[in-house]
């Protein structure tokens, strides 16, 4: 099993079990909890790459969850990084009065 480090800002498909895919990304890091994540409303047929992955309505509030296993086997996976000035750029294109 290879150790998996995440970064803040990279963004994972999480593959559910009907052929869908949801998506997140890694907000915090804390050293007791371990990642704090959003997960993302969007959910798609298709393998999305993280320019495709709709961040502006979460499934619920961050939640941290338990890193291990499903990265490092292959479950989950990090498919790029989306950083705080990459999200505020995507802000910025939403249409203003939303």
């Amino acid at each position: 099993m290879r150790k998996i480090a995440p970064k803040i800002g990279d963004c994972f498909e999480v593959p559910l079990g009907d052929g869908r895919y949801a998506y997140g990304r890694f907000v915090h890091w804390a050293e007791q909890y371990g990642p704090l994540c959003e997960i993302y409303a969007g959910i798609s047929n298709r393998r999305l790459g993280v320019e495709d992955i709709d961040i502006s309505k979460q499934l619920f509030p961050p939640v941290y969850i338990g890193f291990g296993s499903v990265f490092s086997h292959g479950r989950w996976r990090i498919i790029g990084r989306l950083g705080p000035s990459a999200q505020k750029l995507l802000e910025e294109k939403e249409p203003k009065g939303r």
